[in-house]
């Protein structure tokens, strides 16, 4: 679990939280809002949902106007978009 102390400054939470988010998510291989929240490779391979970063079904949804507003602060920016597909 990602803990900040008391007295810690906005910059350090910050920090720590995108590299509990890389370590934990983004180095295996769920790297997008949909993979963290649903892993589907989990699924497949356990028969159950695995490693989850969010239990609410709407997680990913919800987090769609923030990622918005914080790519519209970069100004410039290459959106590469990867969409799921399911056979079967």
């Amino acid at each position: 679990m990602l803990t900040m102390k008391v007295g810690d400054s906005p910059y350090k939470a910050i920090v720590g939280g995108a590299s509990f988010i890389g370590n934990n998510y983004v180095k295996s291989g769920q790297n997008t809002l949909y993979k963290m929240r649903w892993n589907i490779d989990g699924l497949i391979e356990n028969g159950r949902p695995t490693h989850q970063y969010a239990t609410d079904i709407g997680w990913a949804f919800k987090q769609v106007n923030n990622m918005y507003n914080l790519y519209q602060e970069i100004g410039s920016y290459n959106l590469v978009l990867e969409i799921p597909r399911f056979d079967g």
